[in-house]
């Protein structure tokens, strides 16, 4: 994946979006990788090459995530190089659109802490005009 590198520290939403991308992850030395997402966070926590960090945070159970002040707050001590991010929607007008707004709260502190951040949508989800 040439986004992904060796040596970095990246960022990953609790979207089954982004959990697939992370399911995709493998050849990379010494990757750090902060999530919410729980099934994220198992699927990498012991693969080779890869140190696997939770946020921590209150349980989300509409898509199985940790959100919350923890949550937020724990983001604040990385620094990432990127992040993947997903969004339910992406309107030309309105921008993105989450389902609540905790999701928005982790995403933004997320990308607060990357140098740049790399939005994930599914094709259904993005509306023209």
């Amino acid at each position: 994946m040439p986004l992904i590198k060796s040596n970095q520290a990246i960022g990953l939403d609790a979207s089954t979006t982004v959990f697939q991308l992370a399911s995709a992850l493998k050849d990379v030395e010494q990757l750090s990788v902060i999530t919410n997402g729980l099934a994220t966070f198992t699927a990498l926590q012991h693969r080779p090459g890869i140190r696997a960090h939770l946020t921590g945070g209150e349980s989300e159970e509409q898509n199985a995530s940790l959100v919350g002040p923890l949550a937020v707050g724990s983001l604040s001590s990385f620094l990432l190089n990127t992040c993947f991010l997903s969004t339910t929607c992406i309107d030309p007008v309105i921008g993105t659109s989450e389902p609540t707004m905790a999701q928005v709260e982790v995403k933004k502190a997320m990308a607060d802490a990357s140098q740049s951040s790399l939005p994930r949508t599914h094709r259904s989800s993005v509306r023209g005009p």
